[in-house]
């Protein structure tokens, strides 16, 4: 099964992170995250909008350890000052934490700060969310000939958002203005099945 390792700016909004846990549930990869990743995520989204309190987005982040309890990688600070060549220097726990936890990518939507001459040593390349939810497709395709593990956790998505509820032509919207262009055409053709 892939492993990938989720940077936080593709768990920082609520719709790309829902997206990720339902087919991560439904088995079509293994999510990875850190104890900084979760706290840089949660930090961002508590000064963007005020109304949310720091016990809300410390609950989320519960269930997501409960729900995925071997996707917070830790132990990996030692290794932090071995990855060097990066635009950032802030992003060099990412690439660490994903090194250790075993990840075969990161899925990132900032991939310039992820250069290939800097993953190469640690055997990782960097995705967009786009490209990596249509590489979960391809893959789905590749292993049972239709995509039907990617349909099942959109299902699973689709029915469990309240307050207020998608339809799949909503939801497909909302994907494509965000600049997930080709898993909202791919999505949109599979409406009929979620």
């Amino acid at each position: 099964m892939l492993v990938a390792f989720l940077d936080a700016c593709v768990l920082y909004p609520a719709d790309y992170r829902d997206l990720l846990l339902h087919l991560a549930a439904a088995g079509a990869f293994r999510p990875l995250w850190s104890p900084d990743v979760q706290q840089e995520w949660a930090q961002n989204l508590l000064r963007k909008r005020p109304d949310l309190t720091h016990e809300q987005l410390e609950h989320t982040r519960n269930q997501m350890n409960r729900a995925f309890p071997s996707a917070c990688v830790r132990g990996y600070d030692d290794l932090i000052s071995e990855v060097s060549r990066l635009p950032d220097p802030d992003d060099r726990h990412v690439v660490a934490a994903a090194f250790v936890g075993g990840a075969d990518l990161i899925v990132t939507e900032n991939v310039k700060d992820f250069p290939e001459t800097a993953l190469k040593r640690f055997e990782l390349e960097a995705l967009e969310l786009d490209a990596f939810l249509m590489h979960l497709v391809e893959l789905d395709v590749r292993a049972n000939g239709v995509p039907k593990t990617i349909v099942v956790g959109l299902e699973r998505l689709r029915r469990g958002l309240r307050n207020p509820g998608k339809s799949q032509g909503e939801l497909t919207a909302k994907w494509q203005r965000r600049g997930l262009r080709h898993f909202a055409e791919f999505a949109q053709a599979y409406h009929r099945q979620w």
